[in-house]
């Protein structure tokens, strides 16, 4: 199985992952997942190449973790945390596109992206990655970056 191969299964199941408590419950719903049809025939054939390979679903979901390291420690906590997780990215871009229309730089938004004019992308970088609400965790405090303490520089 090519590393391809496993990005694009945990690109897939990554969403599950956030959404489940455990891994016993992460296996069932990729079952589950894998089974409800056509929208999921491009998945099915890593899916398979990576249980094979590594011999079960946990394993494939064990390296997923191991290859996301940085936020696994986000993951598997329950379907509550991970819509606490899209109510704080939602809240994230909304502040960002408040951010640039008060600097009169015209954005759309769609789903977790922008679009901008292309003269206005260099500002629409620095307040996507310069700007955090006052009324979200700060860094040091949010779960996802505790894990970023114990990880090489550069990740």
């Amino acid at each position: 199985m090519t590393e391809r191969c496993l990005a694009n299964w945990g690109r897939f199941n990554l969403t599950i992952m956030v959404n489940t408590p455990n891994i016993f419950f992460a296996e069932g719903a990729v079952s589950k997942w894998l089974a409800k049809g056509k929208e999921r025939i491009e998945a099915k054939p890593a899916a398979i190449a990576a249980e094979k390979k590594l011999g079960s679903k946990g394993a494939v979901i064990n390296a997923i973790l191991k290859r996301n390291k940085p936020i696994a420690p986000c993951l598997m906590h329950s379907k509550a945390m991970g819509q606490h997780y899209s109510w704080l990215e939602a809240n994230l871009i909304f502040h960002v596109a408040h951010q640039l229309s008060l600097m009169d730089v015209p954005a759309l938004t769609v789903h977790d992206e922008f679009i901008v004019k292309e003269e206005d992308k260099g500002m629409a970088e620095m307040v996507m990655y310069g700007t955090w609400p006052l009324d979200l965790p700060s860094l040091p405090e949010a779960p996802w970056y505790k894990c970023h303490e114990t990880q090489p520089e550069g990740l």
